[in-house]
């Protein structure tokens, strides 16, 4: 083997050992947030959300409603060619 294939080796173990320690990282996080006793999905905590004494804030609900839905519709937008092609496909027998 050659030095550069070594050190490329060596770069490519090094760089795969900071993804799993930054997986483990994320995954004590999650257990953290799981554990506690206030923990709930957005769904839930959109549906309890409310300004005290100010009644319900329906801006801020409709805010972070939209906040939440954004990744998903990016994502949607940025694969809706294979969407689309993957959804005709399952369609179609034969």
């Amino acid at each position: 083997m050659s030095v550069d294939r070594v050190a490329t080796s060596a770069q490519t173990a090094f760089f795969l050992s900071q993804i799993q320690h930054a997986g483990n990282a994320l995954d004590k996080v999650q257990e953290q947030i799981a554990s506690t006793k206030n923990a709930s999905t957005l769904s839930v905590a959109l549906a309890n959300f409310t300004g005290g004494s100010d009644g319900i804030i329906y801006n801020a609900i409709a805010l972070v409603s939209f906040i939440a839905f954004a990744p998903v519709l990016v994502l949607v937008i940025a694969i809706q060619r294979h969407l689309s092609r993957g959804l005709t496909m399952g369609a179609v027998k034969g």
